[in-house]
């Protein structure tokens, strides 16, 4: 009698799963030149895609600002002598994204007066989503929530399009306690978004920030598993063909 573990034993492929990675860093923009557009509205970087929006122009442009520069049109996200705040006050973050609120020069790939949007209640968002289902997030937010207005901006985590968990920006202060973040002008800090606090896996981030900023160092952990296809259908197969046998026996 051929019992059940030999036909899994006749199967290898039956638990094979799709291994990728086990972090994704979403740093296309790392290694550019200051004011590099590093996204144009909307680009594929294979793993991953971003899009871009700025509602108050007629340009969507995700602009690399290097916040070791000095003398810029946009001092709060230079480092300068050290972030007034926050949880990463001494720390270097190099380069970061933008939403570009001027086209001085961009013709060219390289705008000459790298600026973050500061338009209120929206300056814009990012839209980042990735070809796998991760359940862990990290991001540096530089310069959010200015001296003008608190930040009113949000983080929302989705999969197949369906909202996972969002988080007012502001909010994160009070529920991640831990962390320690201090959001204001000229500040930096790194937002840890561990699968407990997410509540659930995530194939997309949307960053909406309202007034100046910038964002930095992004990274997703914690891959799901999907079985393939072929290996589920060759199971089933296995399960089907003992049963088949199971009752010509019996009969």
């Amino acid at each position: 009698m051929l019992r059940l573990p030999h036909v899994l034993a006749a199967l290898p492929l039956a638990f094979t799963v799709a291994s990728p990675s086990s972090a994704l860093l979403l740093d296309f923009y790392e290694g550019l030149d200051h004011g590099a557009i590093a996204v144009d509205g909307f680009e594929d970087f294979g793993a991953y895609s971003v899009d871009v929006v700025n509602p108050n122009r007629d340009f969507d442009l995700g602009v690399t600002f290097d916040t070791n520069q000095n003398g810029t049109t946009d001092p709060d996200i230079e480092f300068g002598d050290g972030w007034s705040g926050g949880n990463l006050a001494d720390e270097r973050i190099g380069d970061a994204l933008i939403l570009q609120e001027n086209f001085t020069g961009c013709g060219d790939g390289v705008c000459d007066d790298p600026d973050d949007e500061g338009g209120f209640p929206i300056a814009g968002s990012w839209v980042f989503t990735l070809d796998d289902l991760f359940t862990t997030f990290s991001i540096d937010l530089v310069d959010l929530g200015d001296h003008r207005t608190p930040e009113a901006g949000f983080i929302r985590f989705a999969s197949e399009g369906r909202t996972v968990n969002l988080f007012v920006i502001e909010d994160l202060v009070d529920l991640l306690p831990d962390q320690e973040i201090e959001f204001g002008q000229d500040t930096a800090n790194r937002v840890v978004f561990d699968a407990e606090f997410i509540g659930g896996a995530f194939d997309s981030i949307e960053i909406l920030v309202s007034g100046s900023g910038a964002i930095a160092n992004l990274r997703a952990e914690g891959t799901v598993p999907v079985p393939e296809p072929s290996t589920a259908a060759l199971l089933g197969f296995g399960l089907t063909a003992l049963a088949a046998r199971n009752r010509r026996r019996r009969s």
